[in-house]
């Protein structure tokens, strides 16, 4: 006679129970994933535009010269339309002050387009097109207080802020997107 053989496996109930949980927790986590997701695009968004504002003032302290940041579709030129920030950016050395990249003036760094869903405005009307840094390392177009720009996501009421001061940009959480 032979010796009993314990079996190794699941039984059809036990399999059942553990894709109930299974699904029981991809339920919970899936929608955490997609918010997690959304506020790192905007993170990451917030980031770059951050970082073309520092370069934009650095430069302008170091070439002792105006830098400008400002709205372009092209990644070349400054946008004469009405298309916001989400298409782009970039930051050229301003050496005649018009805010307008002529082609002898040389061009730092341009940024492509948000992604999508993602919106980038600003509050102040004198820096809706553009935002010029003098050699002084202070915004050319306002006082002490130039404004602040907001990033939100459609799917979202929770964004970021980009404060604007005469000498200084950051990054804030942005409760009230909608």
């Amino acid at each position: 006679m032979k010796p009993f053989l314990w079996q190794r496996g699941l039984t059809v109930v036990e399999m059942m129970i553990t894709v109930a949980i299974l699904a029981i927790g991809l339920g919970i986590a899936v929608p955490s994933y997609r918010e997690l997701t959304v506020q790192h695009r905007l993170s990451v968004s917030a980031n770059e535009f951050l970082s073309a504002l520092h370069l934009a003032r650095s430069e302008a302290v170091r070439r002792a010269q105006q830098v400008v940041v400002c709205r372009s579709s092209d990644g070349e030129s400054c946008a004469t339309t009405a298309d916001g920030w989400e298409s782009g950016w970039i930051v050229f050395a301003d050496v005649n002050g018009n805010q307008r990249r002529d082609e002898t003036e040389e061009l730092l760094r341009a940024w492509g387009p948000l992604p999508a869903g993602i919106t980038l405005s600003i509050n102040r009307a004198e820096l809706r097109t553009a935002i010029s840094y003098m050699p002084n390392a202070r915004i050319a177009q306002v006082g002490a207080t130039a404004g602040s720009f907001s990033l939100c996501a459609s799917s979202t009421s929770r964004g970021r802020q980009i404060v604007l001061t005469n000498v200084r940009a950051r990054v804030e959480p942005k409760d009230d997107c909608s």
